[in-house]
């Protein structure tokens, strides 16, 4: 009892009218009021290269890819590099395709994506022609022989880039279509499903949807006033809680002739009106009257439609209810006049020892009496497990546009590896510059050389194991093991090429005589050599040609080049010596 008293107190001198007294639920309504009407910011990468903008992901791969087109143009064979280059005979794909000089290349082409395969040639031209810091680092020009061996890797990557961009375009799509339907349930939720029919298709990315309604479209029935509106809502959705303007407007008026203040300190002329006829009319114009008073509240305030700022809106939204109450008569002191629905109301409402809260606004005046309020009451909804109408589209907007940056996640992704594709197809480009294919095969070590397996199974079960026995089939005999062993394997060698100089001589002055005849700036034929790099002093000195020295010296240097391109690409059995050289010979 003394508590009571003491509360009663406290609140004695709630029985005045006051401004503000639904600000702070005035000011929730707002922030989603204005969430529900501003465009999502347009997603955008950051810019790689100094002096460029940030873009979106879809122009980005349209740049990447038009690098990749060019650079794959690098491999072209020199009947399509005519046929680029002759705007007389080929005007058009047509020209390319069909009659006397139809180059099979252009067989299957557009004439749109003709016209891109020759401007992108102009392109690859003009690059040709820079000098200095313009010109690129790789070689746009290659040899025949370079082009023919690097055309099906490009081809391979070419048609990756290709698949990466019809992917980006499929999750731009998908994304426009989430933002879309994220923001019609938005408007949805803000004015109701007949507005959002027409004014869904009219909206344009980038730009804010309206503010208000045609006065036919604003969510209101003609014959409600504001209690049979507002004091509760119901589950079929035409009371409160169908939209944010209708409960905004239920919270801002109290449809008497005085009450203009409950939302803010500025009179709202039209708010005491809703207690006659014509009601629809009439509470579109306390909206209308109302926003410009959001704008004020929310001026510094920057709001975007984002999944964890519509989350943020109605967390502030479900943490004042229940909370704004005034005591009359002295605090409820049974459990009817305490009811759990009090939990469920928006908006100021007194409680009292004498009977139950309520959302009635009739004949209010002050709040010195009982079960009357300026409020809310969502108890049909929250009190039975439902989602407020509004509430529920807003989530379903917060879903899409969480869908829709899921798809840029996705899009980043793909822009990544089409940036190591156009970087790979740089970087072969110049390898193909660095590397000099060698004149004759790579020496291979007679050891190296094993015998074939019919020469190892006769070997096996000779009729006599003597050593006479294993010369009869052609095998050599161990002696050690008392058995026969196939003939060693030696590479046989051309008669007179530079190998076979080189070899004979034993001493290096020999060696160093067979180049007397080399004009400068050929290749010498013969060198002498007494170390290899990265092992040291041989055991015996070796005079070799010149492509073997060759080979030898940039092998090793090529090997760890291409470890360290290819390192996430290939296991590490992929880096030893001869299998890196081999793959390194398409250049």
């Amino acid at each position: 009892m003394f508590l009571n008293l003491v509360i009663a107190i406290i609140f004695s001198t709630a029985g005045s009218k006051a401004a503000n007294e639904n600000s702070k639920e005035f000011r929730d309504m707002c922030v989603l009021f204005k969430l529900a009407i501003t465009a999502p910011d347009e997603k955008q990468v950051p810019s790689t290269v100094p002096g460029t903008e940030a873009s979106t992901p879809k122009q980005r791969m349209s740049q990447i890819t038009a690098d990749i087109k060019l650079l794959n143009l690098t491999t072209v064979e020199e009947t399509v590099v005519k046929v680029l280059d002759d705007t007389k005979d080929y005007p058009n794909a047509e020209a390319a395709i069909t009659g006397p000089k139809a180059v099979p290349y252009f067989k299957e082409m557009t004439e749109g994506a003709f016209t891109y395969m020759r401007n992108t040639w102009v392109r690859l031209k003009a690059l040709r022609q820079k000098t200095g810091a313009e010109k690129p680092t790789y070689p746009l020009v290659l040899s025949a022989q370079q082009r023919q061996n690097v055309a099906p890797t490009f081809y391979h990557l070419y048609t990756r880039a290709q698949q990466l961009q019809a992917a980006l375009n499929s999750n731009d799509d998908s994304a426009k279509s989430a933002e879309l339907k994220a923001r019609t349930a938005l408007i949805t939720a803000l004015f109701g499903k007949t507005h959002a029919t027409k004014a869904g298709p009219t909206l344009e990315q980038g730009k804010a949807a309206a503010s208000t309604t045609d006065p036919e479209d604003f969510p209101w029935g003609d014959t409600d006033d504001r209690d049979a509106t507002c004091a509760a809502a119901r589950d079929d959705g035409t009371k409160a809680g169908r939209t944010i303007a209708t409960d905004t407007v239920c919270i801002c008026s109290g449809g008497a002739t005085n009450d203009q203040t409950y939302c803010t300190s500025d009179n709202i002329a039209s708010a005491p009106q809703l207690h006659t006829s014509g009601y629809q009319a009439k509470a579109k114009a306390v909206w209308d009257q109302l926003t410009p008073q959001c704008d004020s509240i929310l001026k510094d305030l920057p709001l975007k439609p984002t999944p964890a700022a519509l989350e943020a809106g109605l967390a502030n939204f479900y943490s004042h209810m229940g909370k704004n109450w005034v005591v009359v008569t002295g605090m409820p002191t049974t459990l009817a006049n305490s009811i759990q629905t009090r939990q469920s109301i928006f908006g100021i409402h007194t409680i009292s020892s004498t009977s139950a809260p309520a959302c009635t606004a009739t004949s209010l005046s002050t709040f010195g009496t009982a079960s009357k309020g300026v409020c809310i009451q969502y108890d049909a909804y929250t009190g039975k497990g439902k989602e407020i109408p509004w509430v529920k589209k807003i989530k379903e907007a917060a879903t899409q546009l969480a869908a829709a940056d899921a798809l840029f996640t996705s899009s980043v992704a793909l822009l990544s590896e089409a940036t190591g594709i156009r970087n790979q197809m740089e970087t072969l480009l110049l390898m193909g510059n660095l590397l000099t294919p060698v004149a004759g095969p790579v020496p291979t070590s007679a050891a190296a050389k094993q015998p074939s397996l019919a020469d190892q199974d006769k070997c096996k079960n000779p009729p006599n194991k003597t050593k006479q026995g294993c010369e009869a089939v052609e095998c050599d005999y161990d002696d050690r093991k008392k058995e026969c062993k196939p003939k060693a394997v030696t590479e046989t060698k051309a008669a007179g090429t530079a190998t076979d100089k080189c070899d004979k001589h034993k001493k290096q002055t020999g060696c160093e005589a067979e180049n007397n005849d080399v004009k400068p700036g050929q290749k010498a034929v013969c060198g002498w050599m007494d170390f290899v790099d990265g092992t040291g002093k041989l055991p015996k000195p070796q005079c070799r040609s010149s492509s073997f020295l060759l080979n030898k010296q940039f092998a090793p240097m090529v090997s760890a080049f291409v470890a360290l391109l290819f390192k996430n690409k290939f296991p590490p059995s992929f880096f030893s010596f001869p299998k890196i050289f081999c793959y390194l010979k398409i250049f």
